[in-house]
């Protein structure tokens, strides 16, 4: 199938086109609960661009630029929130609005983790690994695409963690909090037997028992 533009894709029987920013507004509830299939598209052929140095002035000799790749990396690394927010901050980040430069606050670093990394990214992610999956391309290639989607929703850096959330913990700290307990244990992070929740309930629950009584009840 060729796809030439919206209109000859709307002939081919596609409709209920929103946008990304409309899907988040909505929390996904135009998005038909029926098996189905579904396109991300991209208006623009123009790819967008960081640029490789800031701009901004030198503070002692310091160089302002950013690596956006690295902030990535360190989300699906599974640094906190709070780690994210002090990295940026001894860079000496700023949010430019119009022609204000503005400090960095906590809401714009879950504003990009959240929003543009958790769910922009992760959906591009994952129409990648749709079409190279259609397109017949290695399973294992696939799978490294599936990980990697998932990771950058979850902000989870191995399997333990990413399985421990699946299971109800669904706090990336709190998953962060029980790999660590149960590699403590002798747990490997990626290839782990299931039964760990049962083997190590006493760990899971010393782990736990700090924490709001909700987290006791998954």
């Amino acid at each position: 199938m060729g796809f030439q533009t919206t209109q000859w894709i709307k002939n081919q029987g596609f409709n209920g086109f929103k946008t990304i920013a409309e899907l988040r507004t909505s929390k996904l509830t135009s998005v038909p609960k029926s098996p189905g299939v579904y396109l991300i598209l991209k208006n623009h052929i123009i790819k967008p661009e960081f640029l490789a140095k800031s701009p901004a002035g030198w503070f002692k000799g310091k160089d302002p630029s950013i690596d956006p790749v690295e902030l990535r990396m360190r989300w699906i690394s599974g640094e906190s929130y709070a780690e994210l927010f002090r990295f940026l901050n001894e860079q000496n980040a700023f949010f430019q609005a119009r022609t204000q430069r503005r400090a960095i606050k906590m809401d714009h670093v879950m504003e990009f983790t959240d929003g543009a990394l958790s769910f922009d990214a992760m959906l591009f992610v994952g129409a990648i690994a749709d079409i190279a999956e259609g397109k017949g391309i290695s399973e294992e290639i696939v799978e490294r695409l599936r990980v990697l989607q998932t990771r950058l929703k979850l902000g989870l850096s191995n399997s333990l963690e990413i399985w421990l959330y699946t299971k109800g913990y669904v706090d990336r700290e709190v998953c962060k909090l029980l790999a660590s307990s149960l590699g403590a244990e002798g747990t490997p992070m990626e290839n782990f037997e299931h039964t760990i929740l049962r083997t190590y309930s006493q760990t899971i629950k010393n782990s736990l028992s700090p924490l709001p009584s909700y987290f006791m009840a998954q």
